[in-house]
Order: structure tokens, then C-alpha cells, then sequence
């Protein structure tokens, strides 16, 4: 075939080209999400640890 006919043709590289463009809008979510919550997720962890080293000290 020519080459302009067989153009758009291959849905196995549009496909891919589609999960890295979801990819990287993923990557870029987290990224803000953390930005904008990070230290108070930070705080949210560090309160779950202490509660179960409470729970889980034998003393």
C-alpha cells in the first residue's frame, strides 16, 4: 500500500499513545494532589503510627 493510505491505520500505537497520555495526567495528579496535601497526609501517617505502636506496645 502507499505510505498516506496505511496513515492512521495502526490503532496499536494510537492505543499506546493513549495510555501514556493517561499516564502522564495521572503522574501530574498526584503530584499536585501531594503538593497541596502532602504535610497534612504527612501528619495523618505519622498519627496512624503512633496509634498502633500504642496498640501494639506490650506495656
Amino acid at each position: 500500500m502507499i505510505p498516506i493510505l496505511t496513515f492512521g491505520q495502526d490503532e496499536r500505537a494510537q492505543s499506546l499513545l493513549e495510555y501514556a497520555i493517561i499516564l502522564v495526567l495521572v503522574a501530574v495528579a498526584v503530584v499536585v494532589v501531594l503538593g497541596l496535601f502532602g504535610a497534612d497526609l504527612g501528619q495523618v501517617y505519622q498519627n496512624l503510627v503512633e496509634a498502633l505502636q500504642e496498640a501494639l506496645d506490650p506495656g
